[in-house]
C-alpha cells in the first residue's frame, strides 16, 4: 500500500469507532447482483455490525435478492460486455476505478475467486486491500478447464489468491483447493458464512422428502429420484417428494420422476417464507450432491444447515465439503458418493424411525445454533475485516478460534 494511502486509512480507522469497536467501510463485490441462489451474501451483509457494506457490481440479476440500492457500474449491450472482459483479463475498467478512488473504502470483499480477476489489479493500484471468499466451483471445476483459457484462469486466480490480504474459505475442503491453486496456507482460513436461525419451528404435515436448490447436475437430484424409487420398492410404500428450485435440468428431472412412477412435485423457486414452510412440514431433507464430469463439487452446502435449523435430518453423500456441513451419524446419514442403494437405505431408515429422525433433527438444530448462527459467523468475518484492513495479516493471530 502506498505510504500516504496507509496513513490516510489509519486516520480514518482511528476516527471511526462505535462503542469501542472499529467501524469500517467495506465494498462487497459481485459482478452480478444478485442470483436467487446467493442468499448467503445478502444475509452476511445484513448481519454486519461494525462495518458498513456497499454492494458493488456491473449487472443486475432479476431476483428477490436484487435491491435498488445495489450500485451497478456496467453498461448495457456490446460495450458493457467488452468492458467486462477488459476488466477480467486486463484489470481495465475506468468507471470502477474512479468509483473506488472516490469512495476510498477500508476494504473490498470479493465473493468467488473467479469474480476477483481484474478487480484485484485495480484494488492494488489504488492501495485498497481486498479479501476474497472461495466458495466451491471457483476453485474446483473452473481451474480444470482445458486449453489456453484454463491456463489463463489458473494463472489469474493464483495472482488473486497471492495478492489478497486474506483468503476466506467456506470449508476445509475449499481451503485445500485454494492452497493448491496458490493461496498461502497462513493467509487462508475457514470462516463459515452461517445462516439466520428461526426462533422456533412449528411442525406441520407436509412432504416425506424435500430438496431445495438449483436443478443442475452437481446437486444430484436424479440420484434423489432414483433412490426414492428404490426405497419405495424395498419398503412397499409411497414417498411424497417436494423439490424447490429451478434450473436447466428441470424438464429432464420431471420426465425421470414420471418414468420412475414416483410422486414428486416440482415447486419452482420459493421465497424465504415458502422455503421455511416447506422445511417445517418435511420429515427428511435429501441433497445428494455429486462430483460432475467437469469436477464441479459441493464446497460446503448452506442448505444442509437450513434444513438442520428446521430440525430436519439429512440424507446425502460423502462428497466435497458435505461431511463438514452434515455430521454423519449425528445430524444425518451420509452414503459413499454415488451409492444410490445406500442412499435409499438411509432415506428408509430416517422415514421409518421417528426417534432417530427426531434425535438427529434436534442435534442438527443445536449445532447450527451453536456454530453457524449468522451473527456468530459474521462476528468472525468482522475480525478478519479488521485485521486485513489494518495489515495484521497473514496469520490472523487475533482471530477467535473457529
Amino acid at each position: 500500500m502506498p505510504p500516504l494511502m496507509s496513513c490516510v486509512q489509519r486516520w480514518r480507522r482511528g476516527a471511526k469507532t462505535k462503542k469501542g469497536a472499529f467501524v469500517g467501510e467495506v465494498v462487497v463485490w459481485k459482478s452480478c447482483w444478485l442470483p436467487g441462489s446467493e442468499t448467503f451474501i445478502r444475509h452476511q451483509m445484513d448481519a454486519l455490525v461494525n462495518w458498513t457494506p456497499t454492494p458493488l457490481g456491473l449487472r443486475r440479476q432479476p431476483s428477490p435478492l436484487a435491491r435498488e440500492s445495489d450500485i451497478l457500474l456496467g453498461r448495457p449491450g456490446l460495450r458493457g460486455g467488452l468492458e467486462e472482459r477488459l476488466l477480467t483479463f486486463c484489470g481495465w475498467h475506468p468507471r470502477l476505478a474512479a468509483y473506488l478512488k472516490s469512495l476510498q473504502p477500508d476494504l473490498i470483499h470479493i465473493h468467488f475467486a473467479s469474480e476477483a480477476r481484474g478487480v484485484d489489479l485495480i484494488a492494488r493500484r489504488l492501495g485498497i486491500p481486498y479479501v476474497v471468499t472461495v466458495h466451491g466451483n471457483d476453485v474446483t471445476e473452473a481451474p480444470r478447464r482445458p486449453g489456453f483459457m484454463g491456463y489463463l484462469y489458473r494463472r489469474s486466480v493464483a495472482r488473486v489468491l497471492r495478492g489478497a490480504a486474506h483468503v476466506i474459505a467456506v470449508s476445509d475442503f475449499t481451503k485445500a483447493q485454494a492452497v493448491a491453486l496458490g493461496a498461502s496456507e497462513p493467509n487462508c482460513s475457514v470462516a463459515h458464512v452461517g445462516i439466520p436461525v428461526p426462533d422456533r419451528v412449528d411442525r406441520t404435515p407436509g412432504y416425506d422428502v424435500v430438496f431445495v436448490g438449483r436443478l443442475v447436475p452437481v446437486k444430484g437430484v436424479d440420484h434423489l429420484l432414483r433412490a426414492v424409487a428404490s426405497a419405495e420398492r424395498n419398503g412397499n410404500r409411497k414417498i411424497r417428494v417436494g423439490i424447490a428450485g429451478d434450473g436447466p435440468e428441470r424438464d429432464k428431472l420431471v420426465l425421470l420422476a414420471q418414468r420412475l412412477g414416483i410422486q414428486a412435485d416440482f415447486l419452482g423457486m420459493l421465497d424465504g417464507p415458502g422455503i421455511h414452510t416447506l422445511l417445517a412440514g418435511a420429515k427428511v431433507f435429501v441433497g445428494p450432491s455429486v462430483t460432475t464430469s467437469t469436477h464441479q463439487t459441493e464446497g460446503f452446502g448452506l442448505v444442509f444447515l437450513e434444513a438442520a435449523a428446521h430440525g430436519l435430518p439429512v440424507a446425502s453423500y460423502q462428497s466435497g465439503g458435505i461431511p463438514e456441513a452434515v455430521q454423519d451419524g449425528t445430524t444425518g446419514l451420509l452414503a459413499p458418493e454415488g451409492d444410490m442403494e445406500q442412499l435409499a437405505a438411509n432415506i428408509t431408515a430416517l422415514l421409518e424411525d421417528a426417534d432417530l429422525r427426531d434425535r438427529m433433527g434436534l442435534a442438527g438444530r443445536e449445532r447450527v445454533i451453536r456454530d453457524f448462527d449468522i451473527m456468530r459467523t459474521t462476528a468472525r468475518l468482522e475480525s478478519i475485516y479488521a485485521s486485513a484492513s489494518d495489515g495484521a495479516l497473514p496469520g490472523l493471530a487475533t482471530q477467535p478460534p473457529r
